[in-house]
Formats: structure tokens, sequence, C-alpha cells
């Protein structure tokens, strides 16, 4: 029987069930020992459960035991250490650097260096207990190497320690800030460990030991720690002094805080302190960026005096102050810096003489251009090319002003421009004086200039048609056929072979050529004459066609001979090698050939799925998704079952078509590829992203990003990057915020790496959002992350581009100035400041930044050289380019493609069609590049602009024969060429026959061409022929050609007809079957001022009816244009005279 026994408590009662083996024979026991030995019983028996569940589960417990040893083994700790779980992704790691690496390999890393590490980590923990105890000199010397070794936690783990004590070096308390920066301590948290720190050893505390502190923390350009120190110092009892201002200014001026930079200016005047001579300079820049001109002046007078009174302080570099003058000519007060150069306190240089003069003649203020013209007369500042056309410019009609300007220029050789010439020659042909074309003849005659040779043959055509034929040829033979290659002896039979005239023609015009011919018939020089008569172009030139035997199609033949011959030697054929011939069949284009081999594959049984994805290329390669489609059923029904290449191949052969129906096609490949059990990966969601344009639909948009958020895969840095340019791309900066914010919150991915703020920068600056740009900047460089030479070139790119060059360049130079981001500014982060400086027509700051470039011992590149090239290209300096040319040789450079590419598109912008020809052939000889369709296209929009036909006709057909094909721009500019010589039924021939073997269709520059070409002839009919040809086909014509037409049928009387086009470009005659989609509502419709032009013309040529109706459709097409009211009078009145 079991005896139950209950027990009375305070509160409640509690009954306890014994069975009878724990009864006692004697019953008569007091309620104390039986509560006692109640309680040991029951322990008892708890125990004998416990021991039965350890012996039950004792190989679970062993293996447990077990693991748990080894663990503590390999790293040191059974635990994870405090701290966040995220500190070490997020930033660096929670050892540094060697945490940093571990996590980059994705935990990949042996066994052995885990072991490792433990190690050093258990020693450095032991380091800095034993330094807690110890002296001071060693905790600092102990988290001096900790900081070294990147194990910025131990750093942390001294820091109470270094409280304690009387003095810690400014520049390790830095680093302390820096081990706080790095595990993301807010910005009050960390002022509040400084001041303390400081309100601490107050005696030890100093502005110096507080500017050196500062100097380094200002570095990371973290403005809400310095600025809360800085704020913190009045409580501490110490005042800032100049260098403290200079450390603050600096880091604003670094993240272009202009506003925080006055401020600070404005604070130091108040207190009386003077600026140093390295803040004056930068308030001096503050200024010019802000448009401040007299703070300018005034910051530019302290750089001037301190620089003075100190010997080893810089004056402004020189293009500072010809910032400074180019704000004094924006701001119209020109004299303020005049009054300054006066009295010397401003370097005078060509380039500012040059601005001034272009801002007198702007204001056509002649006072004030002789002004300047003393001041530098008297300061001896020279004069290059550029100012004489300035001057010239300035002096109008003034013959004997230009007369003594031109006699300068041939003193000095000063080179002398294209508009230079053409003033001259212009005002010579309107008085009919030969004097000034003499001078600009005994320049061009006297100096050997690259690029004279369109003056030489402008003057040949001035001489020409002023009656003094003897000087035309004269000319000719002395300095045009010696360039031409025929002045060498070479015999009478020579001299008149057919390749020999052709060569005496040398790169004459059509123009000249004609007016040379004038000349030798009008002087008696017959033999010149029927030697250019004989080599005018007649349409006779041979196309050469040159077939290639190219060395794939050699490659297939040699591969399938030592497959035979390993076939024949009975060596085993692995899938390997009957794949690789496969793919060298695609390779080669040789489909008959690959079908053939897939077929003896599949007989043999060694067909695979590599064997498969090879042919699916090939016909997709070929546009042929049929047969690609019947392949995919058969591999399958082979038992090779598509994978991840095949349904990539599939989907981005669909992208690429030019079909936009094939979008939908994409999105059942990507259905069907999920139904397979495939799902999308990382390159299926990067082709998908590649293929969004800005005007994709936004379903599109859309499914591709869910897509990529659905994604197996780990997102990883190449992903990041395709939805970072997909997003610029479509034009969704509200879509790549939101992207960025949500792969935060997934944590999948860091966004603190170097590389990864790249990306962000560059797209920051595609859409014109700087100030985004520096912030990213800001955070990057505030958590201490190195940039990297990629990221670098990102940021100062994107502050180039968006109109701040200056600023780019600074950064360039401050990162020159950090030691540990020295190393990784390259010739391509020169590069953008010199592409900057090119485009905006800064040469002299162009050459400072290249020559500091070679002076800081970084190595330029190609991509240098063609930057700069591309500079002198732009800005008219092309005869420095051979001098770049040799110093690419001495670094052992070669030219590519684009050097040749910019060098001929600057001789064709000068005119000198010689240079370009000679480059291009140089081009052709090398053996490494050949001329491609935009080589071609620069030669002969080159001869379109110089009037060579022929010479265009030939580098066309020479174009074909190297099987460059050309595409709508050529065809464009080959009409505008043949317009050039008034063979516009040559242009039409061409058209139609580039239509048929290249399959072009005409695109609007095309038919704009058309349809000048036609108007150059007066053929009105044909060009509105070319008009409504257009229109039929949807093509929106140009605005110019439209407008020229319009005029010509105006002209010649036809009214009707050309009110007719004017409301079909304006699209008051659209049809109503015609849809939104259609091309030719997708162009640019005719300026209102134009209109008003027409209907103007209209009422003042009788057609008042015409111009009404048209005036009040018009008005209500466009209600919100602005019809002049003079035009509208003007109608009224033609409609009240006729009524």
């Amino acid at each position: 029987a079991w005896l139950k026994i209950e027990t009375t408590g305070s509160d409640s009662r509690y009954p306890f069930t014994i069975p009878p083996s724990y009864c006692w024979q004697d019953h008569s026991c007091t309620s104390t020992s039986l509560r006692t030995t109640t309680a040991a019983k029951m322990f008892t028996m708890l125990m004998d459960q416990v021991i039965h569940i350890v012996v039950s589960a004792r190989t679970e417990l062993i293996l447990f035991c077990l693991a748990f040893g080894i663990h503590y083994f390999m790293f040191g700790n059974a635990f994870a250490r405090g701290g966040s779980k995220t500190a070490g992704t997020r930033v660096v790691g929670t050892t540094g650097k060697r945490r940093a690496d571990l996590s980059s390999e994705g935990g990949g890393c042996q066994p052995r260096r885990r072991v490792a590490e433990a190690s050093e980590d258990a020693s450095m923990e032991e380091e800095v207990t034993a330094a807690l105890a110890g002296q001071p000199k060693q905790l600092i010397a102990v988290s001096q190497t900790a900081y070294e070794r990147g194990d910025h936690r131990s750093v942390l783990r001294c820091w109470p320690g270094l409280k304690k004590l009387d003095q810690v070096p400014a520049s390790h308390l830095a680093h302390v800030v820096e081990s706080m920066q790095r595990f993301k301590r807010e910005s009050s948290a960390i002022v509040g460990e400084v001041r303390n720190f400081l309100q601490r050893n107050g005696d030890a505390c100093s502005v110096e030991y507080i500017n050196e502190l500062l100097e380094s923390l200002a570095k990371s350009l973290d403005t809400e720690v310095v600025s809360g120190i800085v704020r913190s110092l009045p409580a501490l009892g110490v005042e800032p002094d100049s260098s403290t201002y200079e450390v603050l200014i600096q880091m604003h001026f670094a993240t272009r805080s202009f506003d925080s930079v006055t401020e600070l200016a404005q604070t130091m005047r108040t207190k009386g302190i003077k600026p140093t001579v390295r803040a004056s300079l930068a308030l001096l820049k503050t200024a010019l960026q802000t448009a401040s001109l007299n703070e300018a002046i005034r910051c530019y007078k302290e750089v001037a005096a301190r620089s003075l009174n100190t010997a080893s302080a810089s004056v402004a570099p020189a293009h500072i102050i010809v910032q400074l003058v180019e704000l004094a000519c924006r701001e119209h007060r020109v004299e303020a810096v005049l009054s300054e150069l006066e009295n010397g306190s401003m370097n005078f240089t060509t380039e500012m003489l040059n601005v001034m003069l272009s801002e007198g003649v702007r204001k056509k203020d002649s006072g004030l251009v002789e002004q300047i013209e003393r001041l530098a007369e008297r300061k001896g500042v020279a004069r290059n090319g550029r100012t004489y056309q300035i001057l010239i410019r300035q002096a109008g009609t003034d013959r004997n002003r230009i007369a003594d300007l031109l006699d300068q220029m041939t003193a000095q050789k000063a080179e002398c421009t294209q508009e230079v010439m053409q003033v001259v020659l212009s005002l010579c042909t309107q008085t009919r004086n030969t004097m000034l074309a003499e001078r600009l003849y005994k320049h061009f005659a006297g100096c050997e200039q690259p690029g004279r040779m369109p003056a030489l043959l402008a003057l040949i055509r001035f001489y020409s048609e002023a009656s003094d034929p003897s000087k035309a040829c004269q000319i000719y033979d002395k300095h045009v056929k010696p360039l031409s290659g025929t002045g060498s002896a070479g015999g009478a039979s020579g001299e008149n072979s057919p390749a020999s005239i052709a060569s005496k023609r040398g790169l004459l015009d059509a123009r000249t050529e004609r007016c040379l011919v004038n000349a030798a018939l009008k002087c008696g020089r017959e033999e010149l004459a029927s030697q250019l008569l004989e080599a005018m172009p007649a349409d006779t030139a041979k196309h050469i066609a040159m077939i290639r035997n190219s060395a794939s199609k050699g490659n297939l033949a040699e591969a399938t001979r030592i497959f035979d011959v390993l076939r024949d030697s009975g060596a085993d054929l692995t899938h390997s090698i009957w794949n690789s011939v496969l793919d060298a069949c695609v390779e080669c284009r040789d489909m008959k050939k690959a079908e053939s081999l897939m077929q003896e594959m599949q007989g043999n049984g060694v067909a695979d799925v590599v064997s498969y994805n090879t042919l699916i290329k090939a016909y997709l390669r070929q546009e042929n998704f049929g047969r690609a489609r019947t392949l995919m059923k058969s591999m399958t029904a082979a038992g090779c079952i598509p994978n991840h290449v095949t349904y990539n191949e599939l989907i981005h052969a669909l992208v690429q078509g030019e079909r936009d129906g094939r979008r939908a096609e994409v999105w059942e490949a990507v259905d069907e590829m999920q139904k397979a059990g495939v799902q999308p990966n990382r390159v299926t969601c990067s082709i998908l992203l590649k293929s969004l344009k800005a005007k994709s639909p936004h379903a599109d948009v859309q499914r591709t990003m869910d897509l990529t958020n659905a994604m197996d895969e780990p997102l990883d840095e190449v992903l990041l990057s395709s939805v970072v340019e997909a997003c610029v791309r479509v034009g969704k900066p509200t879509l790549l915020a939101h992207k960025l914010d949500e792969l935060q919150r997934k944590e999948s991915i860091s966004i603190t790496g170097a590389h990864t703020y790249g990306s962000l920068i560059k797209a920051y600056g595609y859409v014109k959002n700087v100030a985004g740009a520096w912030r990213c900047w800001k955070e990057m460089r505030s958590q201490h992350i190195k940039p990297t030479s990629i990221t670098i070139g990102c940021m100062v790119e994107a502050v180039v581009t968006n109109g701040d060059i200056d600023g780019g360049y600074e950064l360039v130079l401050s990162l020159l100035d950090d030691e540990k981001c020295r190393d990784q500014v390259n010739a391509v982060v020169f590069g953008s400041v010199l592409k900057g400086y090119g485009r905006a027509r800064h040469m002299e700051r162009v050459w400072a930044v290249f020559k500091e470039m070679l002076a800081r011992d970084i190595k330029p590149s190609v991509i240098t050289f063609n930057a700069v090239i591309d500079a002198c290209a732009r800005n008219g300096q092309t005869e420095r380019v051979p001098g770049l040319m040799e110093e690419m040789k001495k670094q052992g450079l070669e030219p590519n493609l684009i050097t040749y590419s910019t060098m001929i598109k600057g001789s064709c912008q000068q005119g000198d069609m010689q240079s370009a020809l000679a480059t291009l052939e140089t081009l052709r000889k090398t053996s490494h590049f050949k001329p491609d369709e935009i080589v071609y296209n620069t030669v002969l929009d080159g001869c379109a602009q110089a009037g060579l036909v022929a010479e265009g006709e030939r580098i066309f057909n020479e174009m074909q024969a190297e099987g460059v094909q050309p595409g709508s721009y050529t065809l464009a500019v080959l009409v505008r060429l043949l317009a050039q010589g008034r063979r516009v039924d040559r242009a039409f021939e061409l058209v139609e026959s580039m239509g048929r073997k290249y399959r072009l269709r005409p695109n609007s520059h095309v038919y704009a061409a058309l349809i000048q070409a036609c108007l150059q002839i007066k053929d009105i009919s044909r060009a509105v022929s070319v008009f409504e040809q257009a229109t039929r086909e949807r093509v929106q014509v140009e605005g110019k050609a439209c407008m020229g037409l319009i005029r010509s049928l105006i002209s010649a009387g036809n009214q009707t007809q050309a009110v007719s086009i004017l409301r079909a470009n304006m699209g008051l005659t659209r049809k109503p079957e015609r849809n939104a989609g259609d091309r030719n509502n997708n162009g640019p419709v005719l300026d209102d001022n134009f209109i008003g032009e027409v209907i103007a013309g209209l009422a003042a040529s009788g057609s008042s009816a015409l111009a009404a109706t048209l005036l009040r459709d018009f008005k209500a097409a466009r209600p919100r244009a602005r019809v002049d009211s003079a035009v509208e009078r003007k109608v009224a009145l033609a409609v009240a005279a006729q009524c």
C-alpha cells in the first residue's frame, strides 16, 4: 500500500505520496524527521533518473564534448566575443586586417591559419592585460602595436587605461578615435570621450596638441567629430589659432562646403586671427567658386603679401590668377583687376591678357582694349596666336591696324589661326586690296607652321579671283606642288604619268582647282592647266576589292586535319576533343561542317550538354531561333537536360535581337527556364539588367528587379554594379535609392567596400548629383576605407564632368599629399582632369597638370597622351602633337587606334587634310591596328568640309576594300561630299546602291543631306519628292533642312506647297489612323520664330488667306506659343486690304 503524507505549510497544503519501500516500519515518527527523510529520498530518486538519461545518451554527449574541444583548440575561445555581429562585415573586422581578409575569402581559410590567428589574438590579449597592470609607456606601445596590426578592438581595450595617463601623444589619440569610428560609434560619443580625456589632462592640453590631433582627424573628413572637438575647446580653456582654422578650412574646402569655409573666414576676421598661407589660398579658391570678386582679390593680396614675407611659402598657382581674371570679366569688372596689375600685385600672363582682351572686344570697348595693350607692353607680356586673333577681330576694317598686327605676327613667329586668315582675306576681297594678302602670304612663306595648307589654298583662290593669276600659280608651284610630292626629279615622262598628275593635284578642293585652272589659262600656263584638267574627277575611280583569307578558316582546316590524325591513330577521343572541333566549326561560320560533325557525335554517343550548347549558340548568333529551339528539344530527348548556359545563351540572343517583339520571347524563355527547374542565376539577372534601356517598360524593369531579389545565389559585387548601372540607365534614381536601401536592410552585401563606393559615386555623377557623390566619398573616408585607383577615378570623373574641374584637381592633389592614398593616384585619374581642362579650352592648365603628373613620377599611359592630344585638337594646337608622339616613344608607349583617330580629327578640324590623310596612311601601315568606321567617317567628314570630292570618293572606296562596312552617318557624309561637287545624281545613286548592298535605310540625317543637295542646285521639285518619301517612311527630317525647303518654296512662289510641308511638320495634317508611335511624330518640331517668319512672308507675298488660316491653326495647335504682335498686325492688314 502507498502511504500518503500531508504536510501543512503557512498558506497551503502539499501532499506527498511515498511508495511502501520508502516508508519506515515505525510510523510514529515526528513531522520534522519525516520531512527531512522525505527530501533525501526524493533527491536520491532524481539522481537515479539523471544517471539513467546520461547512460542512454552517452554517445551523443561524447560527440558534443569532442566537438567542443576541437572548436576551442582551433579558435581559442568557445564563445563569440562581445560586440556587434555586423561590425566585422560592415567595417573591417573584429581584429582588423586579418579578420577582413578572412571575411573576404568567405571563411575558406585553412585550419592552420585559423590556429595561428587565434594564437596571435591570444598573445595580444595577454599583452593588453599585462600592459593595463604595467607601466604607462608600455601601455602606449602595446596600443600603438595593436593599431599598426589593424587590431582596433585591442586599441579600444587599452583606451580605459590610456585615459588614466597624464599624457597621450596626439597622434595616438587620433588612432584611438579612428578605432572608434571603425566600430561605428556615434560621433557624439566619440566627442564625449575625447572631451573627457582632455578635461582630465588639462595641464597637458595646449593649442599645439589640439592642432596636431585635428590635423590627423580632418583627413577622415568626419566633420561632426572635428567640429564637436572644436566646440569643446572654450570649456577646456584653449583658444583656436590660425593653424586650427587652417585645418578646419582645408577640411570643409575638401568636401566643397563653401558656406562653412565662409563662416570660418568671418569668425577669423571677427577674432582678429590672420589666416595662414594655405588657409588664404583655400579662401581664395572658395571666393572664386562662390563668384565673390572682392573677397577673391582680398584673399589674393593676402597670399601675395605672405608669400613675399615667407621664403618657403609659394605664390598662388597661375591658373588661380587666370580664374580671378575670368571672374572679373564675368562680373564686368575688368578695371578692378587692371588696378592690381598696374601696381604689380599680380603676375601678368598671356592667358590673362587674352581673357581681358576678349572681354574688351565683346563689350566693343576700344579704350579698354588699348589700355590692356599698353599695360601688357609695359609688363613685357608675350603675345601668341590667340592674342593676335582677338586684336585683328577688334580692328574690324582698319587695314593699317591689321597690317601692323600681321607684321608683328611675322616678326614674333606667332601662329596664324584660321579665323585670322578668314578675316584678312574677307577684308581683302571686299576692298580689292592685296596689301594685307601680301602680308599674310609673307607670314606663311616665312614659317613652317603646321596646317598652313588651307591658308595657302585660300591665298590661291584670292589671287585668282583678284586678277593676279600669276601670283596664284607662283604660290602653287612654290608651296603646294612640293608638298604634293612632285617636286623631286623624275623626268618629264614621269611627271606626265597618271599617277604623277593625280599627285600634282595634291589636296586641292574643287573650288581651288577651278580657280587655279582659270589662273593658269589667264597667265599662259597651258601645261599646268591641262595637267589639272586631266586629274579632275571623272567618276572613273576603280573599286579595288581585296578578299581576305581569314586565319580562322585556315585554322579550321588545320584543326580538322589534326582531328583526323588522332582518330586514325586509334587514340581515345574524349568529349573535349569532339567539342573543340565542333567549336572551331562554329567560330569559322561553317555551319554545314558543324551540323555534319554534330550528327556524327550523336551517332557515336559522344554528344553532351557542352556539344548541344555550342551548336545552339551558333544558331542563336545567326538569329536562327527556330533551329535553336528544335535542337533544344532534341537535346532533352537525348537525355541532356538544358542547364543555365543553355537558357542564358537563349536569353542573351533574344535580348540582342533588333526586333522589339523579342521582349515577350525573353520572358517566355525565363518562364520556361523556371518551369524546367533551372532558377535564374547571377548571369541571367545580369543579362536582363544590361538589356534595360531608357525606354524600357516599367513592367520589365520591375520584373527584372524582382528576379534579382528572388535569386538563390548571394548578390555579389558584379551584380550590384549591374543593378546600379541599370537604374541609372533607365533614368530612375528613386529606384536606385530604393534598391540600395533594400540591399542594406538585407545585409546580404556590405556597402562599405571601396569598389562599391566607386559604383555609387559613378552613379551619382551620371545623374548630376555632385552632392551625393561627395557624400559617398566623405562617408567612405570617415570609415577609413582606403580608396582604390578605380574609386578615385570615379570620384574625380564625377566632379570634373559636372563642371568643377578645379575641385577634381584639388582632390587629386590632396590625395597625393596623403601617404595612404598616394600610391592609388595613377595616370587615368590625371587623364580625367586633362580631359576636363581640354574640353573647357584651358590649354595652359592642361600643360600644367601634365607637367605636374610627370614631376610626381606618375608614368603616363596611352590614355593620358590621348587626352592631351585631344585637348590639342580641340584647341587648335596640333603643332604640339609631334612632340607628344616623341614623348610617347621615350616612355616606351605605342599609339593606339584612338591616338590616330584623335590626330586625324584635329587635322580635319583645322582643315589640314594633308596631315589627316598622311596620318591615315600611317595607321593603315601599322600591323596592330586598322582604321575602323569612325576613323573613315572622320576623314570623309573632313573631305566634305574641305570640298575634296575626289579624295573623299577614293577614301570611301578604300574603306569598302578594307572590309569596313559603312553606316548611316557615312552615307550622310557622302551625300554632303558629293553635293560639294554638284553631283546630286551620283548622291542618289549611292544612297540606293548602299541601301541594297548594306541594308541601310536612310535616316533623318541622310534625307536632310539629300534635300540640301537638291536645294543647292535649285532643284526644288526633287527636294519636295525627297521630303514626301521621308514622310511616307515616317522619318522626321531635320528642322534645318525643312526650313531651307520651305524658304525655297516661298521664294519660288509656291506658297501652297510650302504651307503643306509646314503643316506636315507641325502635325496639323496628321491622319487619324496614324498612331503615336510613328517615327514621323517623334522628331523635333520647327521653331516658333520660324513659323512666325513664314506667316509674315505669306502675308507680304499676297497670300493673306493662307497666312490667316495658318496663324489660326498654329495658335490652336500650340496654345502656349508666342507670336510676335507685329506678325499678327501684318496678317490682319493684309486680310483687310484684300477685303
